[in-house]
């Protein structure tokens, strides 16, 4: 796996003025492909290479705006890309180590089995007891009934009856509810 460094306001740098989202998405796909493939900031000639967003306007307007030096055998490279992001001169040493370990992991994985028993505890535990939960069983404050819209007093809106059954028909929600949970 690798990894790119850039900066937090990398988006905001002043080399993007006026460059849409998508240039600069496509100009950090590129960064990208670099430390992937780890180039080193050197941007290979055949476009096919390169990911799908990576254009000629692209490279053109990233040399422009200074995001791009052109070497004097004509190669591209990614402006300061090696100070940002050096190389790493101890990869080979750790991918050696990581990979001896997972060597002698599974060499030594056969001879240690009769010496490795499990340890887990495969008797059955006893299981606790559902019951009901503590915080839903209290008796909870009935709500207070619902005030009378005004404009039902006045005529307008709804009429009182009709409030009456509304009220009602919460109250009676409330009750089973509550009664589900006793």
């Amino acid at each position: 796996m690798s990894w790119l460094r850039i900066d937090d306001a990398f988006t905001t740098h002043p080399k993007f003025e006026g460059w849409p989202f998508s240039a600069k998405w496509a100009f950090l796909e590129l960064m990208s492909y670099c430390a992937r493939y780890r180039t080193r900031g050197r941007i290979p000639k055949d476009m096919t290479l390169l990911p799908r967003s990576t254009t000629i306007g692209l490279l053109t307007r990233a040399e422009t705006s200074g995001w791009i030096d052109r070497a004097e055998d004509g190669s591209l490279w990614i402006h300061d890309f090696h100070k940002y992001n050096p190389s790493d001169p101890t990869a080979a040493e750790r991918n050696a180590r990581s990979r001896n370990k997972r060597r002698n992991a599974e060499r030594n994985a056969g001879r240690n089995s009769d010496r490795n028993e499990d340890v887990t505890d495969t008797a059955p535990r006893a299981r606790a007891r559902a019951g009901p939960v503590p915080s839903l069983t209290a008796k909870t404050p009935r709500p207070r009934a619902l005030p009378v819209a005004r404009e039902a007093e006045s005529g307008l809106g709804r009429g009182r009856g009709e409030i009456e059954n509304i009220e009602a028909a919460l109250a009676e929600g409330l009750r089973d509810a509550e009664g589900r949970l006793e």
